[in-house]
């Protein structure tokens, strides 16, 4: 059976979750008593990885562990677990719950084990946090948030209800873990509802730039476009949609829904038709209608969001161009009708962007990186 180490000193983080958890009193906090050795032996050999020093730490001291709200299981009720994710052939190793039923565990098939939220209605996981300490002490943040330490309910005035709490939120899981990929995605969601389109796509970006796996970088891709989309921020949709492709390209196994790609692929030629690279919006439709043809799952629903942002950019104004022109009408036909393209072989890396093609545009697509000023370009009206 898989040993575990000798017990270490106890972590920053797991001393100070213990310094918490005692200041407050067992009718808020509910922990248990330490878990037995054997039962920690035994959840390790089940996983079959070495379990984080952290979390075996967390067990030596509580066992289990209820956060009014968010419950750290005891290593039995995550063994139980544990053997109806294998049946059900999911690669995660169950160690809390939240209040509405769903799942916080490890994702086993990460060689870091981080913390996810797993969804037990889709059967979706989302990377949650890096560590279970951070998970904990974020937990215990919040409830000193609504609980004095003596268990009494805190009075909430204006300033501390709705948005501002759940940004509170979102503000301590950042402060535990600053380049969480997650957690900056939460705070372009809430600058989404509640501030700027500027704060929402510096968030989206950033959120983009700190993911750690190819299924999160498609994801943050994905919705990055279908929001600059939304806010008639085209360019930048363009270059987060040739992201999101690029990933689903090079990854070993399809991070987004087939369905789902096709329609990114026929949302990127619209995007191209937009700007007259007629060229590039029949190379993404070719390549979208092989998508479909080569999966028996292509009849997936689509994502609505992707429908919709479709419509938007076909129902958009051709950008203005430099030399007082639009674009040609005549592009979104060509591109929609290939035949009208000559039968010719169509690569997207060969497209001439210079003069020699079309003057107006000569500011499309030359690299990846983001136009950081967030200023408008031509063809973001």
């Amino acid at each position: 059976m898989t040993s575990i180490r000798p017990e270490p000193p106890l972590s920053r983080g797991i001393e100070t979750i213990r310094e918490r958890v005692s200041s407050w009193p067992r009718a808020l906090v509910s922990r248990g008593a330490p878990a037995p050795e054997s039962a920690i032996l035994a959840l390790q050999a089940a996983a079959g990885v070495p379990l984080p020093p952290d979390y075996i730490a967390l067990q030596r001291l509580y066992g289990g562990l209820d956060l009014r709200g968010e419950r750290i299981l005891d290593p039995s009720e995550s063994l139980d677990a544990l053997a109806e994710a294998r049946e059900a052939g999911l690669p995660i190793l169950p160690i809390a719950t939240d209040q509405d039923g769903n799942l916080k565990c490890y994702a086993l098939d990460d060689p870091e084990l981080p913390v996810v939220d797993f969804d037990s209605q889709t059967h979706m996981t989302v990377p949650w946090f890096r560590t279970i300490s951070t998970f904990v002490l974020t937990s215990l943040d919040l409830l000193a948030q609504r609980f004095d330490t003596k268990g009494r309910p805190r009075r909430l005035g204006r300033a501390q209800d709705g948005a501002s709490q759940e940004r509170v939120a979102i503000e301590i899981h950042l402060q535990y873990e600053p380049e969480s990929a997650y957690g900056l995605l939460e705070l372009a969601n809430w600058h989404r509802r509640y501030a700027s389109p500027e704060l929402t796509i510096r968030a989206y970006r950033d959120a983009a730039d700190r993911s750690r796996t190819r299924e999160q970088d498609a994801r943050l891709h994905l919705r990055h476009a279908l929001y600059a989309v939304e806010i008639g921020r085209f360019k930048e949709a363009r270059r987060a949609l040739r992201k999101t492709i690029a990933v689903e390209t090079h990854a070993a196994t399809a991070c987004l829904p087939v369905a789902d790609l096709a329609a990114g692929r026929r949302l990127l030629a619209e995007l191209y038709d937009h700007i007259g690279q007629t060229r590039r919006g029949v190379e993404q439709r070719r390549l979208a209608t092989e998508v479909i043809r080569s999966s028996p799952l292509a009849g997936d629903l689509v994502d609505p969001d992707l429908e919709r942002a479709a419509s938007r950019v076909r129902e958009a104004a051709p950008p203005v161009v430099s030399l007082g022109q639009r674009a040609d009408a005549r592009a979104a036909r060509v591109s929609r009708e290939p035949e009208l393209a000559g039968g010719k072989s169509l690569d997207t890396q060969d497209e001439p962007e210079g003069p020699s093609r079309r003057s107006a545009f000569l500011d499309l697509d030359e690299d990846d990186a983001w136009n950081l000023d967030d200023t408008p370009t031509p063809e973001d009206p």
